[in-house]
């Protein structure tokens, strides 16, 4: 509750901050313009700050995520993590050669993540791109890494990811890759740690659900198999 208030008293601080630098700017003498540049980037700062604030009011209801678990390499130096979102099961970095549209014989590599993600999620995986980009280079091949999402969501995780969905920009499971191998698929096993669901609402990352998932086989057979009488 006191971590509450102190946001609370964070944000009218840095709203009334935000107030002066808009006095201030409105009150400046054409000789002082110069000074434009820096004010504007102040004020850019404040309201920037002002954003993260109010996104921090979901304390009550949802733990802020810390992207540093996405940054924890495997003794290979490749993700211990992989990020999905919700339309897709797959995840995958690339390095991919495209071809001039003009000269066909000129070609130049570049960065393909799916799903696209946030600056800062990117920004985690920055350094296993570079390990890609030097192996495509040094083969002249493509390099991928491919993770895809083996399980099943429990019911009451998939209800709550409905009931959030519009409070959220975007919504990504955060699962544990066991393996990988270049060119091959990773496939997170159930019997690994619990996946995490993880809502982006534009500034910050907040932790929604976590859950242990449920193997097909053990579905299908709790679900759709009779036993004999």
């Amino acid at each position: 509750m006191q971590e509450i208030e102190n946001i609370s008293s964070e944000r009218e601080s840095a709203v009334g901050v935000l107030g002066r630098i808009d006095q201030l700017q409105s009150n400046l003498f054409p000789v002082e313009r110069g000074l434009l540049p820096v004010i504007r980037s102040k004020k850019t700062e404040v309201v920037k700050r002002v954003r993260q604030l109010e996104s921090l009011d979901k304390l009550n209801q949802y733990a802020v995520f810390s992207l540093e678990p996405l940054t924890w390499r495997n003794k290979q130096g490749f993700p211990r993590l992989a990020v999905f979102s919700l339309e897709s099961p797959d995840f995958e970095l690339a390095i991919i050669r495209s071809h001039s549209s003009w000269d066909s014989h000129r070609s130049r590599w570049r960065q393909k993540v799916d799903p696209k993600l946030p600056q800062e999620m990117m920004d985690c995986y920055k350094d296993v791109l570079g390990k890609l980009s030097a192996l495509a280079k040094q083969n002249k091949k493509v390099a991928r890494l491919r993770a895809q999402f083996g399980m099943l969501i429990p019911q009451a995780v998939k209800e709550e990811i409905v009931r959030v969905r519009g409070e959220f920009k975007e919504i990504f499971i955060v699962a544990e890759a066991p393996r990988w191998d270049l060119k091959l698929t990773a496939i997170p096993k159930p019997q690994n740690k619990d996946p995490l669901v993880v809502g982006y609402d534009g500034v910050n990352y907040w932790l929604i659900a976590t859950f242990g998932p449920t193997p097909l086989e053990k579905y299908i057979k709790a679900e759709f198999c009779v036993k004999a009488q």
